[in-house]
């Protein structure tokens, strides 16, 4: 049988080369969908971490009210949660704590009834938050303590480097004892420092203010700004204390960033066990959970796109293998007939079969490894890919090469089915019972198409983004039905074509029409076609509605290039002129506060809330 089957190949070695191509390439497109589904997908999730925004990463710790005799542990504690969450990602640690509020010596304020308070703010990164417009940083373990004032304080106390202030006893904490700074600078505080967590919001100074401590409103002024050092061990009491933590994602795995991710979500609870009642409360927050989670949720989105694609490939490179398959039949016709003649049996032809389709899915998986491998990384070089940092050297893995090898043993596996069933003659009387079967196989999937049609319409739109059934089989079941009830339309058009083509007095349109009507191969060679020219406009309607979403989503994260902020209310006709002035679109937008509870009578009153 290996003698046959060798002195076959080397007769029909044509033939056998266009099957091998057949099947390479099949094998070619699922090794390298396997590859982005695993290789570039947990790069793809890894690079998403690595160029995420530090605020979506960041993990902070906020704690409020702690007793000054704690302040230092509660400090270390707090980092020592966080850190220890992120781990085993080195971070960076900012802290910045601020006390609650102090009197101020009555001249300060000279001509108002309303008590004058101050509050100190220490930070571990200063310099980096503000800007030193005069006098020098304040430096630590300095008697008094040195402070830095923002210049708006500064100017509303009268105060300048070198000025000396004497806050006096807290007003919640009435045993803590006066203080004494000294000024020794003058700052700015920078944008986007993140002093919105600053009690005033760097505003320097607030008339009427109430924090919810003190039965009547009181002007604050501040921060005094002093070493976070000197703060936490000064003996104040600390209103506001939070520490962030920054991790460094630059080498991230995929394993560790899920770690990271687990750990964080727990560390709230992690953080109110260690602090015990040392403090008032406490929480920790971070918007890294849900960064990765945005990450893998598109990454399953891609794989399930990616995964649609390989089975539609694998539905076309059946299709044409079919196709190769009846003809190789068509073929051998007068050789299985010898065969059969000489004494082979079926079980025979079906090994003889068996061990052929065999060797061809063999050397196609060889060929089929390295290829996808160097498919997969000329993919990765060229756009978006490559400007998304996803680019690839050529490698080989072990789903790639199982994702190989059972595409081309399922390939292999119909050319079995058509050597051991081959289709029927035109004068059997099993051509009937073969068309009413494969007419049930037409309706079958037009059946399974409209199911599959059905279900995607009825999703809801925040639907799970794991890579279910539906999605990867819809888009394959679809184009095949639709190209498949095409054809079978084409049938009758075919024969009256024919029919029209006899009156004819020519012979090319006769002879054309005359073997498409009758030849089963013109058919099977319209369905490949067919469902190749479907799957190529379903890919660029596809690129096309993927690009749009993306340029999409860029613009909502980035917002607009010019906003104007009014500080009188608008009048009718303001849009069209700034639209003239800067040649834009204009768009109308919102940020209302929404009062939850304010101070109703006088200061002596109790609050009201209000609605």
């Amino acid at each position: 049988m290996l003698i046959l089957l060798a002195r076959r190949a080397g007769a029909q070695w044509p033939l056998l080369a266009a099957l091998l191509g057949v099947v390479t390439v099949g094998a070619t497109l699922l090794g390298t969908c396997a590859l982005l589904t695993t290789r570039t997908a947990e790069r793809a999730y890894e690079v998403a971490a690595t160029r995420a925004a530090p605020d979506a990463v960041d993990v902070t710790a906020y704690t409020g009210t702690v007793e000054g005799h704690d302040a230092g542990t509660v400090a270390t504690d707090a980092r020592d949660v966080i850190t220890a969450a992120l781990a085993p990602f080195p971070t960076t640690t900012h802290t910045r704590a601020s006390s609650i509020l102090r009197a101020l010596p009555a001249t300060i304020a000279a001509g108002t009834t309303v008590a004058p308070q101050a509050y100190l703010s220490g930070m571990d990164d200063l310099s980096a938050r503000a800007q030193l417009t005069a006098g020098r940083w304040p430096q630590a373990a300095k008697t008094p303590l040195e402070a830095v004032l923002l210049e708006q304080t500064a100017q509303l106390l009268g105060l300048a480097p070198g000025s000396r202030l004497h806050l006096g006893a807290e007003l919640a904490h009435a045993a803590v004892p006066p203080l004494d700074v000294t000024v020794v600078g003058i700052v700015r505080p920078l944008p986007g420092a993140g002093w919105d967590r600053d009690p005033l919001a760097a505003t320097g100074y607030a008339p009427g203010y109430l924090d919810g401590r003190f039965g009547q409103p009181v002007n604050a002024y501040g921060p005094l700004i002093v070493d976070l050092g000197d703060l936490l061990t000064s003996g104040a009491t600390i209103d506001r204390l939070q520490v962030t933590a920054h991790p460094d994602l630059s080498h991230p795995t995929g394993r560790d960033l899920d770690a990271a991710a687990t750990a964080v979500r727990g560390a709230d609870r992690h953080l109110a066990g260690v602090l015990g009642n040392r403090v008032q409360l406490e929480r920790v927050s971070s918007a890294l959970p849900l960064t990765l989670q945005a990450a893998d949720d598109q990454r399953r989105v891609t794989a399930a796109v990616v995964l649609a694609v390989a089975v539609l490939g694998g539905v076309l490179a059946a299709t044409a293998l079919a196709l190769a398959g009846r003809l190789t039949a068509g073929v051998r016709t007068d050789e299985t007939a010898l065969l059969t003649a000489l004494g082979a049996s079926p079980r025979q032809l079906a090994v003889a079969a068996t061990v052929e389709a065999a060797a061809l899915a063999a050397v196609a998986a060889a060929l089929a490894v390295p290829a996808s491998s160097a498919l997969h990384a000329v993919l990765t070089h060229l756009p978006p890919l490559d400007g998304a940092g996803l680019a690839a050297d050529p490698a080989v893995t072990g789903a790639q090469t199982l994702t190989v090898a059972v595409g081309a043993l399922a390939l292999a596996a119909v050319l079995i089915v058509l050597a051991v069933r081959p289709g029927p003659a035109p004068g059997d009387r099993r051509n009937r019972r073969e068309l009413l079967a494969r007419s049930g196989a037409d309706v079958l999937l037009v059946a399974f198409a409209g199911i599959g049609w059905w279900q995607l319409s009825t999703q809801p739109a925040d639907a799970t983004t794991r890579a279910d059934a539906v999605r990867v089989l819809a888009p394959a079941l679809l184009l095949t039905a639709g190209a498949a009830l095409a054809l079978r339309l084409m049938l009758p058009a075919l024969r009256g074509a024919d029919r029209l083509a006899r009156r004819g007095r020519g012979l090319v349109l006769p002879l054309a029409a005359f073997e498409a009507a009758r030849r089963p191969q013109a058919v099977a060679a319209g369905l490949l076609i067919g469902l190749a020219c479907a799957a190529g406009t379903f890919g660029i309607a596809f690129d096309a509605t993927w690009q749009r979403s993306q340029h999409d989503q860029a613009d909502v994260s980035v917002g607009t290039d010019l906003a104007l902020t009014l500080t009188t209310p608008p009048v009718a006709g303001q849009g069209s002129t700034v639209a003239a002035a800067t040649g834009g679109t204009v768009s109308p937008a919102v940020n209302r506060g929404i009062a939850v509870g304010q101070w109703l009578g006088s200061g002596g009153a109790p609050p009201a809330s209000s609605p």
